[in-house]
C-alpha cells in the first residue's frame, strides 16, 4: 500500500484556484503532519501566499493552491460537493464512517466508496431499493441500477450485460460487499422487473424455506468457497486467496427472472497449504475440519488438534478473530448439501482434506547409498503419517512413497529412476499436496457450476466480480506478482471505461467537462504481460531452457527493462536478489527465489498415474486431465504448463468479458491497518484514495451521466403518437428541439440531463425518468404533455419573436452608436492632425537645440582632448628622462658593484696565491728536510758497506793466518766480500735512486730489530694473492716502526709485489745497524725458541759456521754443531760476523700447513 508522501496541487485538488475562492475568516484546509489535512482560519491573503491560524492556534503561510475552502456540508453523494478536492472527500468519508448513526458507503455518481466497517450492520429493506432512483448509497442500490440498466438496455443498441467490479486492498471488505449484491440480484430475479417491494420483503423473510432453489443455492456457496479459498492474513482475518467471479443469467422472454449462474476462479494461492508467516493461518477448511467435525469422523481421519500438524503450526496461529470455525463447518455441509453434493462425496473430500494434513507430517531421514544420499522414511510417526495419508487418499503407501522419494526421467526412450535426498524428497511432499488441494478446489468449482445450472444459450447476465486486493509484504513472492497483476488489469478496465470512454464519448457528443488527467497504468500492464519481453513472458522463456533458473531469470529482466520508468532499479546489493515494479499503488519489490518452480504447472506422469489408481473415484477424477493430456501423439511435443501463462490468458479473457459488459464499481476502503472498529486513519485511507485515483473519478462522474439514449428513438416514440397539429408544428423543428420539449413537458430538471449532438444523456439514478417518459399513456396523459409540448413551443417562439425585437432594437442602438463613434473618430482625427503638426514642429525645434549643445560641446570636448593630449605627452617625455636617468644610475651602481666584486675576486686570488706559495715553501722546506736525511742514511749506508770491507778483509786476514789448508776457503771468502763489496756499491748507487720513495718509507730500525723480525703471510684483501710481511717488533725507533708499517700497507694493497719488498727490507736493516753499535749478532738459540714459542712459526735461514770444524749449521736444526757436536756463537767462524744474520726469516702457517 503505498504510504502518502508530499501533498501537490494535483494531488490536493483538481479545479483551478481560481474556481475555489476564499477571503479572509474563511475555514479553509491546509496540510497537517498528522492529518494530513487540517482546518484553518485565514488571516491573511497576500498574493501565491496565506496566513492562516490552525486548531493549536499556530501561524503559518502556506501556497495558496494548498489552502482548499472546506464544504459547507457532508452528502451522501460525493459529485454533489461544492468543492472536489482531497481533503474535501476525506472529511466527506470520515464523517459518514464515525460509529454514531454509521453510514460506510457514499456514492460518487454511479460508483460506490465502501469504508469497511469491520463489523456486521443491518441491510436495508429490500423493497425500499426496487424501483427506487433515490435509493440511499448501499451495494443494493448499485445491485438495483446494474439490474435496471440491463432491463433497460435489452431493448436498445447498448451492452445489456453488466458487472459488478468489487476491487481494494486485503480487508476493504470485498468479498462482504459481493455477498451483499449477491443477495439482491438473487432475491430480485426471483420475480423480476415487475417485483413489487412486498413480494420481495415476503420473499427475504423466507427465503430458507426452500433450500433447493437457485437462488438459495447461490447464497449457500459462499460458505463452501471461503472454506476452501479464503484464510486469515495479517491484513484481513478472512482473506479471499483467491478471485471469483460470478456470473447470474436472468431469462431473455423480457421478464429478467433468475435463470442460472456460473462461478469462474482465478489463480488460488496453493503456496499457502505448505507454508504460512507467522500471524497467519491455513485455508479455513483444515481448522473448520478439527473444530467441527464430528468425534466419530475425527476418530476415522485420526486427527486431533492443529498443534499436532506441520502445515497447520508453522505460523503458531490457530485462531482467526471474529470467526466461530464449528459453526462455519456447519454451514460448509449444509452448503454442500445445497450444491447436491451427498454424504459419500462429502466425505470423500474431508478425507482428502484429512489425508493432507497427514501427509505434511511425513518426515524423512537419509541413507548412504552408491547414487548417494537418498531419502527413507524411517520414525514410527512418519510411517503412520505415511500409511494414514496413502489410505485417506485411497492409494497404497509403497507406491506413494516411491512417487515422493523417486523421479523418473525418460531420455531417448529410455527410463532412468532417480532417488531424491531428503530436502528434495520434502519439496515433492509439497509439490503433490499443493497439486491436489488445487484440484479439488477446483473440483468444488464444477460442483457448484453443475448445481447452479448454466444455461448453454447466450442470456443477458450480470456479473459479480471478487478479486484479490493489492498486496505489498515485507517479501513478496510469484503469487503477488500475479495477484498485483490483476488489480494492474482491474485498474486499467476502471480507467478504461471511466475516464477513457466517458471523455471520448463526451468529445464526440460536445459535452464540455474540462481537463482532467488520470493515472495511466498501461504501461505497467505492458512491463509485466506484454509479448514478447513482458516479465511473465520472459519467465516462460527461461522455463523452456534446458537448464532454468531464477538467478539468469532475474539478469534478464535487468537487463531488458534497465530503461523503463516502471522497473526501478533496486539497490546494487539487492540486485542479484529482487526486481522492482511500479504499480498504480506504489512501487513493490519482489524477491526471486522459487519463480521458476511454482510457474510449473506440469504433474509428473508417476505422480498422475499414483492418483489415477486410487479407490476414490474423486481423486481419480481430480487428475483425469493430466492422464488426457499425457496421451501426446507420437512425434509430437508435450507443451510445458505454465501458470503465468494460463493465468495471463484467463485474466485476458476477463478483461474482454468486462469490456463487453457496463461496468459498474465499488471501490472498498480499508480504514485502518489495524482493522480496528471505528477508527478511521487519515493518513492510511488517503493512500489508498490516491492510488485507486478517487479524485479523478470525482471529477469525471460529476458530471455523472450514465444513462443515455439516442435523439431518434425517443423521436421515433414520440412522434407517431402525437397528434397532426402537433406533428406539423414540430415538423420544421430539430430533434434536439423536440426532445427538450418533451423534457420540459415531464417538468424533467435541467441539472438531471444534458443534451449532445446525437444523444440525451440522464444522470446517476434519473432511470426512472427515462422510463417515465418512454412509458407515457398517450390516451389518459398523452393529451396534457402535448399540450405542454405545445406551451413550450409557443414560449419557444415567443421568445424567438421578442429576441428578434429586442435585436433589431438593439441593432438600431448599435448603429446610432456606431455613428456617433465615427463622428467622434473624425473629431479625434482633426484634433490628432493639429497636434501632430505642433508635436513635430517642438520635437524638431527641441532636436536642433539638442544638436547645437552637442556639437558646441563636441567642440570643446575635442579641444580639451587635444590640450589634454599635448599635456599627457610632455608628462610622459618627463617621466621618460627621469626614466632614462635612473636607468644609467641604476647602470653606473651596477657598474661600481661589479669593480667591488672583480676588487674582491682579485683580493681572493692573492691570498689564495699566497697561501700555496706557503704550502709550497713548506713543501719544499719539507723535501729539503727530506733529502738531508736520505742524504745522511745515504751516508749511514756507504760506512755501513765501508764497515762490511773491514769486517771482511779483517775475516781473510784471520782465516790465512789460521790454517794453511783453508786457504782456498779463505780465497773464497775473500772474492765473497768482494762481491758483497760490489753489491753494497750498487744497492748504495741504487738506493740514491731510489730515494724520493723507498728510503722515505724506509726509515732505519732500531738495534733489536734482528731480535724482534719476523715475516708472516697476509692475504691482500683486494688482489685475493698470499704475501709475507715483517711483524713489528717492539725495539724499534717510532719511526722505523711508521715506515716499516707504510712498507706493510704498500705490499698489502697491492702497491709493491713480494720482491720488491723483500730488497726495501734490507736497507731498513742496514740504516738501522748504521744507527746501532756494530756488535755482534743479538739473536741467540734462546732468543729463537722464544720466538719460536711467541709466534707458533719455523725459524729459517740464520747461516752459523761452527769454528771446530768449518760446517755451516742451521740454527733451526739446535744450537750445536751438526758435524762435530761443539758449541755455536754468535761469533763463531770465519763468516760469523753480523753480516752472514742480518736478518731472520719467519714463515706463519695457515690452516692447510702452508
Amino acid at each position: 500500500m503505498a504510504t502518502p508522501g508530499v501533498i501537490s496541487k494535483q494531488q490536493s485538488t483538481l479545479e483551478n484556484v481560481e474556481n475555489m475562492p476564499i477571503a479572509v475568516g474563511d475555514t479553509v484546509w491546509v496540510p497537517g503532519a498528522d492529518q494530513v489535512w487540517e482546518l484553518a482560519s485565514v488571516m491573511a491573503i497576500g498574493g501565491l501566499k496565506v496566513t492562516v491560524r490552525n486548531s493549536h492556534n499556530k501561524v503559518a503561510q502556506v501556497d495558496r493552491g494548498l489552502s482548499l475552502p472546506q464544504n459547507p456540508r457532508v452528502t451522501d453523494d460525493m459529485t454533489a460537493l461544492y468543492f472536489i478536492h482531497e481533503p474535501g472527500v476525506l472529511h466527506n468519508l470520515s464523517e459518514r464512517s464515525k460509529l454514531d448513526g454509521q453510514r460506510p458507503y457514499t456514492f460518487m455518481a454511479n460508483v460506490l466508496i465502501a469504508v469497511n466497517p469491520l463489523r456486521p450492520l443491518a441491510d436495508p429493506r429490500i423493497s425500499e431499493i426496487v424501483n427506487n432512483s433515490n435509493c440511499p448509497p448501499h451495494p443494493y442500490a448499485v445491485a438495483e441500477m446494474a439490474y435496471q440498466q440491463m432491463v433497460y438496455n435489452s431493448t436498445r443498441e447498448m451492452p445489456t450485460n453488466q458487472s459488478v467490479v468489487i476491487s481494494g486492498e486485503s480487508g476493504a471488505g470485498k468479498t462482504e460487499s459481493s455477498k451483499i449484491v449477491l443477495k439482491h440480484l438473487t432475491t430480485r430475479g426471483v420475480f423480476g422487473k415487475k417485483a413489487t417491494p412486498a413480494q420481495v420483503d415476503e420473499f427475504a423473510a423466507a427465503r430458507h424455506d426452500n433450500s433447493n432453489s437457485l437462488d438459495n443455492r447461490l447464497i449457500e456457496q459462499n460458505p463452501i468457497l471461503e472454506a476452501f479459498g479464503n484464510a486469515k492474513t495479517l491484513r484481513n482475518h478472512n482473506s479471499s486467496r483467491f478471485g471469483k467471479f460470478m456470473k447470474l443469467q436472468f431469462t431473455a422472454d423480457g421478464a429478467f427472472k433468475l435463470a442460472g449462474a456460473f462461478v469462474e476462479t482465478y489463480l488460488l494461492e496453493k503456496s499457502r497449504l505448505v507454508y504460512q508467516v507467522d500471524g497467519e493461518r491455513n485455508f479455513h477448511i483444515f481448522y473448520q475440519l478439527l473444530q467441527g467435525g464430528s468425534v466419530q469422523s475425527k476418530a476415522e481421519f485420526k486427527l486431533t488438534k492443529a498443534q499436532d500438524y506441520h502445515y497447520l503450526n508453522q505460523s503458531n496461529c490457530y485462531v482467526a478473530e471474529d470467526t466461530d470455525d464449528k459453526a462455519n463447518y456447519n454451514a460448509v455441509v449444509h452448503g454442500l448439501g445445497c450444491v447436491g453434493m451427498d454424504t459419500a462425496k462429502q466425505h470423500t473430500i474431508f478425507s482428502i482434506v484429512a489425508g493432507l494434513l497427514h501427509m505434511g507430517n511425513i518426515d524423512f531421514d537419509e541413507e548412504d547409498t552408491a547414487e548417494g544420499e537418498a531419502a527413507i522414511v524411517q520414525s514410527p510417526a512418519a510411517v503412520n503419517a505415511l500409511t494414514t495419508a496413502a489410505a485417506l487418499l485411497g492409494l497404497d503407501s509403497k507406491a506413494m512413497l516411491k512417487v515422493i522419494t523417486e523421479r523418473e526421467i525418460v531420455t531417448r526412450g529410455e527410463l532412468f529412476v532417480v532417488r531424491r535426498n531428503a530436502q528434495n524428497a520434502v519439496y515433492a511432499r509439497d509439490a503433490i499436496a499443493k497439486s491436489i488441494y488445487g484440484r479439488l478446489f477446483d473440483w468444488i468449482i464444477s460442483q457448484v457450476n453443475i448445481s447452479l445450472g448454466q444455461d448453454p444459450q447466450p442470456l443477458p447476465y450480470i456479473g459479480v466480480l471478487d478479486i484479490f486486493g493489492f498486496e505489498s509484504f515485507q517479501r513478496n513472492d510469484f503469487e503477488q506478482l500475479l495477484i498485483n497483476y490483476t488489480n494492474e488489469v482491474l485498474q486499467r478496465t476502471f480507467n478504461n471505461q471511466v475516464f477513457i470512454a466517458e471523455m471520448e464519448l463526451y468529445k464526440r457528443e460536445g459535452i464540455t467537462v474540462g481537463r482532467i488527467d488520470w493515472p495511466d497504468n498501461r504501461e505497467c500492464v505492458e512491463l509485466i504481460a506484454a509479448k514478447p519481453s513482458g516479465i511473465l513472458q520472459l519467465l516462460d522463456n527461461e522455463a523452456a531452457n534446458p537448464k532454468p533458473s531464477d538467478a539468469k531469470f532475474l539478469a534478464l529482466l535487468h537487463r531488458t527493462h534497465d530503461k523503463n520508468p516502471f522497473f526501478p532499479r533496486p539497490h546494487p546489493k539487492d540486485m542479484q536478489e529482487m526486481f522492482i515494479v511500479r504499480h498504480f499503488a506504489g512501487c513493490v519489490s519482489y524477491t526471486i527465489g522459487a519463480f521458476i518452480d511454482k510457474n510449473n504447472d506440469t504433474i509428473p506422469k508417476d505422480m498422475a498415474d499414483l492418483f489415477l489408481s486410487s479407490s476414490f473415484p474423486v481423486v481419480r477424477e481430480l487428475f483425469d486431465e493430466e492422464a488426457n493430456e499425457s496421451k501426446v501423439a507420437p512425434g509430437k511435443k508435450k507443451t510445458l504448463k505454465s501458470v503465468a501463462a494460463k493465468f495471463t490468458k484467463q485474466m485476458q479473457e476477463l478483461v474482454d468479458t468486462l469490456d463487453a459488459t457496463r461496468c459498474n464499481f465499488i471501490r472498498c476502503i480499508k480504514p485502518n491497518a489495524l482493522m480496528k472498529v471505528g477508527y478511521f486513519d487519515p493518513r492510511y485511507v488517503v493512500g489508498q484514495l490516491r492510488c485507486q485515483g478517487i479524485m479523478q473519478t470525482a471529477q469525471v462522474l460529476k458530471v455523472g451521466l450514465p444513462t443515455r439514449v439516442a435523439y431518434n428513438e425517443l423521436v421515433g416514440a414520440y412522434k407517431k403518437y402525437m397528434p397532426p397539429d402537433a406533428q406539423r408544428l414540430f415538423a420544421q423543428q430539430s430533434d434536439a428541439t423536440l426532445i427538450t420539449a418533451i423534457l420540459w413537458a415531464f417538468q424533467v430538471p435541467n441539472d438531471a440531463f444534458k443534451l449532445g449532438i446525437s444523444k440525451l444523456f440522464f444522470k446517476a439514478g434519473k432511470i426512472s425518468l427515462l422510463d417515465a417518459i418512454l412509458k407515457l399513456n398517450w390516451n389518459t396523459d398523452g393529451p396534457r404533455i402535448v399540450g405542454r409540448m405545445k406551451l413550450w413551443l409557443a414560449r419557444r417562439r415567443w421568445r424567438v419573436a421578442l429576441a428578434k425585437v429586442q435585436s433589431q432594437l438593439e441593432w438600431k442602438s448599435m448603429l446610432r452608436r456606431i455613428q456617433y463613434r465615427k463622428d467622434a473618430v473624425r473629431r479625434i482625427q482633426i484634433w490628432w492632425r493639429g497636434f501632430s503638426v505642433r508635436h513635430q514642429f517642438l520635437k524638431q525645434k527641441t532636436s536642433a537645440i539638442l544638436i547645437q549643445a552637442v556639437f558646441r560641446g563636441h567642440k570643446g570636448r575635442q579641444a580639451f582632448k587635444v590640450k589634454k593630449i599635448e599635456m599627457i605627452a610632455a608628462a610622459n617625455a618627463r617621466a621618460e628622462e627621469s626614466r632614462r636617468q635612473a636607468e644609467e644610475a641604476k647602470r653606473a651602481q651596477e657598474a661600481a658593484q661589479r669593480a667591488a666584486e672583480e676588487a674582491r675576486r682579485q683580493a681572493d686570488l692573492a691570498l689564495r696565491e699566497a697561501e700555496l706559495r706557503a704550502i709550497a715553501e713548506e713543501e719544499r722546506r719539507k723535501m729539503e728536510e727530506d733529502a738531508k736525511r736520505a742524504e745522511a742514511e745515504a751516508i749511514a749506508l756507504a760506512r755501513a758497506a765501508e764497515l762490511a770491507v773491514r769486517e771482511a778483509e779483517l775475516a781473510a786476514t784471520e782465516a790465512a793466518a789460521a790454517v794453511e789448508h783453508e786457504r782456498q776457503a779463505e780465497r773464497k771468502a775473500m772474492q765473497e766480500a768482494h762481491d758483497l763489496e760490489m753489491r753494497m756499491i750498487r744497492e748504495r748507487e741504487e738506493a740514491q735512486k731510489r730515494k724520493e720513495q723507498a728510503l722515505l718509507d724506509a726509515a732505519a730500525l732500531s738495534a733489536g730489530l734482528l731480535g724482534g723480525l719476523a715475516t708472516v703471510n697476509a692475504m691482500n684483501s683486494t688482489q685475493g694473492r698470499n704475501v709475507s710481511v715483517v711483524e713489528i717488533p717492539d725495539n724499534i725507533s717510532e719511526e722505523n716502526k711508521e715506515q716499516l708499517k707504510q712498507l706493510n700497507e704498500l705490499l698489502l694493497s697491492g702497491a709493491i709485489d713480494q720482491a720488491e719488498y723483500e730488497e726495501l727490507i734490507p736497507f731498513l736493516l742496514e740504516a738501522q745497524q748504521d744507527r746501532s753499535p756494530a756488535a755482534g749478532p743479538v739473536l741467540t738459540p734462546e732468543e729463537q725458541e722464544s720466538l719460536n714459542r711467541l709466534y707458533n712459526t719455523q725459524i729459517y735461514g740464520i747461516q752459523i759456521r761452527c769454528p771446530a770444524c768449518g760446517v755451516s749449521n742451521n740454527t733451526a736444526n739446535g744450537n750445536n754443531c751438526t758435524e762435530c757436536g761443539s758449541m755455536l756463537t754468535a761469533a763463531a767462524g770465519e763468516h760469523g760476523s753480523a753480516a752472514d744474520h742480518r736478518y731472520v726469516r719467519f714463515t706463519l702457517h695457515d690452516d692447510d700447513g702452508e
